[in-house]
């Protein structure tokens, strides 16, 4: 019997959610070890070097492995999945030596940042991280588009682990530096399993794709860039304020609530990963499915949200001591990641359009006004006042792309809805921090925002239901 859409894309959903179930699994696991045993400062300053690389890595891959989700079902001339493929491989690989290049230039300023102090060599180990991920980055995309979950989890679960095992690694070498060599050595693991089964497409010639291909290519690729830049430097702001005005044992503590964070990733996960394949796929024909499945999807991440505030005395038991401190500002860390999810399914028709230059203005316009908040915040109010910024930053950010992207695709049907769902959650967040050590009364007022919200959808839910035949 053939599955209906709803029941496909539910299918999908919960497969690419699998890596971030095993991940919350290895979180339960280890960081009660973690937080117990490494010391804010040193996980702090591991923290730091993934944040300095992440922020080149995703823009060093010259946004191919963009290009390749939305070129994959197209029929460009000259162009076949495979050879898509080896091109978006090997302009990434130019992409890691720029990369190379700008570590070099600026290992004074990374060195400092990281460790504290100078050292002749990070640059080496930033050139090889960032090589090494984006090749990952690029691998783990091809999996996705041919809908294979189990290679995708895999790859994403080891490289998650490998920053999980670099942590603990401290235990042995007593070095943060000896450590980071330890994750480039897992991660080169982890690279040389993508190469051997990727190896065919990898050396495929592509000296036959015409050149109006390549440029049409590269026309949607190059504006992703900056963006995914600047969205990773909007990430890495608070980190980085945190670390000028205070130390990395700050970081380290941020970076234990950002762990409890990503709790929220069981549910965001498999959207992310669907969404784009799924909405390019099919935008002509489905544009109801795509309004309905945003409300589902809405409703989903903002009910978990609430969920893991309503529970998260529970869920900080998993934290040391030296890390619990964070608690009274979980709540607004959570507001990034569910208004981001929000943002991609509403911003969609920016990219279904190929306006890809729109997504440097929704990414700017955030990141400036994450600037803003984290440069009068930072400094009086530490950590509290960096994840403050990053929930009214998330907040614009999807506004703005929420504006935008609706003049291009209709995904919104109904915008007072989706207002009164981000306040909801917002306010969540505010009791979470004001009633912070009342647990009682910050519990009952969260159920009732999540009571409020199952009101408001109600009817949305039973629709969504009968109209597609879920059982």
């Amino acid at each position: 019997m053939n599955q209906t859409p709803v029941k496909k894309i539910l299918k999908l959903l919960v497969g690419f959610s699998m890596s971030a179930w095993i991940n919350a699994i290895i979180n339960f696991i280890l960081m009660p070890v973690i937080t117990r045993v490494i010391e804010p400062s040193d996980l702090g300053k591991i923290d730091l070097f993934v944040t300095f690389c992440t922020m080149l890595v995703y823009a060093s891959t010259l946004g191919m492995h963009q290009a390749y989700m939305r070129f994959f079902a197209d029929n460009l001339e000259g162009i076949t999945k495979d050879n898509l493929f080896a091109f978006a491989v090997k302009c990434s690989t130019c992409g890691a030596g720029i990369a190379t290049i700008i570590c070099l230039i600026f290992n004074k300023n990374f060195t400092e940042s990281i460790m504290g102090e100078q050292s002749n060599h990070i640059w080496v180990l930033m050139a090889l991280y960032i090589f090494i991920t984006g090749f990952i980055a690029i691998s783990k995309t091809r999996p996705r588009m041919y809908g294979n979950v189990m290679s995708y989890t895999v790859l994403v679960v080891l490289e998650s682990l490998s920053i999980k095992l670099c942590y603990l690694s401290l235990l042995v070498t007593k070095d943060v530096y000896y450590s980071l060599w330890v994750l480039i050595f897992m991660v080169g693991v982890l690279m040389s399993i993508c190469l051997i089964l990727n190896r065919k497409q990898i050396f495929i010639s592509i000296s036959h794709i015409p050149k109006e291909t390549k440029n049409a290519i590269f026309i949607y690729a190059l504006p992703t860039i900056p963006v995914m830049f600047l969205a990773n430097v909007n990430t890495s702001l608070p980190k980085i304020f945190l670390n000028a005005y205070f130390d990395a044992g700050f970081v380290g503590v941020y970076t234990g609530c950002l762990t409890l964070v990503s709790i929220i990733t069981l549910i965001q996960a498999g959207i992310n990963v669907f969404w784009g394949p799924f909405v390019f796929e099919n935008y002509k024909s489905q544009q109801r499915l795509i309004q309905s499945m945003h409300l589902v999807i809405t409703f989903a991440i903002v009910f978990c949200g609430l969920g893991l505030l309503a529970t998260q005395d529970i869920i900080y038991c998993l934290l040391g001591n030296k890390y619990r401190m964070s608690q009274a500002f979980y709540g607004f860390l959570l507001c990034s990641p569910i208004y981001y999810t929000i943002g991609e399914t509403v911003g969609i028709g920016i990219n279904i359009k190929k306006k890809t230059y729109w997504n440097i203005v929704t990414t700017s316009v955030a990141l400036i006004s994450n600037l803003v908040f984290c440069y009068f915040w930072v400094p009086r109010f530490g950590n509290l006042g960096a994840s403050f910024a990053v929930a009214i930053s998330s907040i614009v950010m999807l506004f703005v792309k929420s504006f935008i992207g609706e003049r291009y695709y209709k995904v919104v049907e109904n915008p007072i809805k989706t207002c009164l769902t981000i306040t909801l959650f917002f306010t969540g967040a505010l009791f979470s921090y004001f009633f912070n050590s009342q647990i009682l009364i910050r519990c009952i007022l969260i159920v009732i925002l999540m009571l409020a919200l199952v009101v408001l959808y109600l009817k949305d839910i039973k629709q969504f239901i009968c109209q597609w035949n879920i059982r």
